[in-house]
């Protein structure tokens, strides 16, 4: 009995299966798609890359001459100290100035080293278009 109705709701169904270049046709045109795709995939990723690998450079130029003049802001600082005897905020700065000009050098670089990789992204992106 299950059956037979199983097989009623069944029988009208007839689909349209169409030829076999309509489908041959409609595969290669998505294969097609998808090979665009991975191109543009393998181009991104090698952009990103020679993006990232110009914001480590640049990242990298930036702290080190921050890191260079270093010493000379240490000098500056020590002579406002002695320029202003008795000044808490003066003997803090002094006793805390290499925590401070180490974590100011690491966000100067990395922002640096950001917006690089977002101009060089941006300029490659341009240099492939053209």
């Amino acid at each position: 009995m299950e059956d037979d109705k199983i097989r009623g709701l069944f029988a009208g169904f007839q689909p349209d299966l169409g030829s076999d270049r309509e489908f041959i046709s409609k595969l290669d045109s998505r294969l097609e798609a998808l090979e665009m795709v991975k191109h543009y995939l393998a181009g991104e990723k090698r952009r990103s890359r020679k993006a990232a690998a110009i914001a480590a450079a640049v990242g990298f130029v930036v702290g080190f001459l921050c890191a260079l003049a270093l010493p000379s802001l240490s000098g500056i600082v020590d002579g406002w100290r002695l320029a202003l005897p008795g000044s808490v905020s003066m003997e803090m700065l002094t006793e805390y100035f290499q925590a401070i000009a180490w974590t100011l050098i690491i966000a100067i670089s990395s922002i640096f080293a950001l917006n690089a990789f977002e101009l060089s992204s941006y300029l490659l992106k341009a240099k492939e278009r053209h």
